[in-house]
């Protein structure tokens, strides 16, 4: 369901929903020209399904690689375990480490995972 305030987008949001409804795992690689309204069309689509379907995002910012991995560290850490503390420090060895993770909670519980930004 398309909203009136978001224009030529029903297409793009249509196959976001058939991908989220098909059994499995679904990999998707949105990509185009800077500002055209990417990010804009994931939001939009994610609020569709509020408060029915756990949905973790992260923004990449301009910043090392280490950092980077850390920040995503802790956000699917805090994503998994809402209720523990984390120290500021905690990060996965490796990019690979982190993205097992994330594979082994999708096997356990379905949930949508966007990495906006991402190089």
């Amino acid at each position: 369901m398309v909203s009136q305030d978001f224009v030529g987008r029903k297409r793009e949001i249509d196959l976001l929903t058939r991908l989220n409804e098909r059994k499995g795992a679904q990999f998707l690689i949105l990509y185009g020209r800077r500002r055209i309204g990417k990010t804009h069309l994931v939001h939009h689509w994610v609020n569709t399904y509020e408060g029915k379907l756990p949905v973790l995002y992260w923004m990449a910012t301009q910043t090392s690689t280490t950092r980077q991995l850390r920040s995503f560290s802790q956000a699917l850490f805090r994503f998994r375990n809402p209720q523990s503390d984390i120290p500021p420090e905690f990060s996965y060895q490796t990019w690979e480490t982190a993205l097992m993770q994330a594979a082994q909670l999708a096997q356990r519980e379905r949930f949508v995972l966007i990495l906006d930004e991402f190089t």
